[in-house]
């Protein structure tokens, strides 16, 4: 868990340092996040490497302690993010945590096909996560 955990931290760095928080911006947000982590693909390639294998782990024991603490990170971080965004920018027929649920969803199946397919191309994750937040800020929001 050592690992993990400096992975985990190291990760939190690294959006603080591109000031995801730091907007009232849902998908400003998602694409400050997604910029921090390809980051770390690009500067610790090993260690964004490691984190992929141990959040995918299939050993029970592994799996468990690895998702237990992602899950706790996770619900943390989904709090601060839905009682920090701007809500009135969203179509009034929106649930914002259900949306909020699948965007994780479709982004956390988009990095298993590129973990399984070994393709972990920040250049290419950049581009291709970055027009999927376009498309859904075009979908959720009463921008025109």
């Amino acid at each position: 868990m050592y690992l993990w955990t400096n992975a985990v931290e190291t990760t939190r760095k690294a959006v603080r340092e591109y000031k995801t928080l730091e907007t009232d911006d849902f998908f400003e947000m998602l694409k400050r996040s997604l910029l921090s982590k390809c980051s770390l693909m690009r500067e610790y390639p090993y260690l964004y490497s490691f984190s992929l294998r141990a959040y995918y782990e299939t050993i029970p024991e592994i799996q468990k302690s690895v998702q237990e603490n992602y899950n706790d990170i996770s619900r943390a971080s989904e709090m601060t993010v839905l009682e920090k965004i701007d809500t009135s920018k969203f179509r009034k027929d929106i649930d914002i945590k259900t949306m909020y649920t699948e965007i994780f969803y479709a982004i956390d199946g988009y990095m298993l096909k590129k973990y399984r397919s070994n393709r972990i191309v920040p250049d290419e994750i950049e581009k291709e996560v970055i027009a999927l937040i376009d498309f859904w800020k075009k979908v959720y929001t009463q921008e025109m």
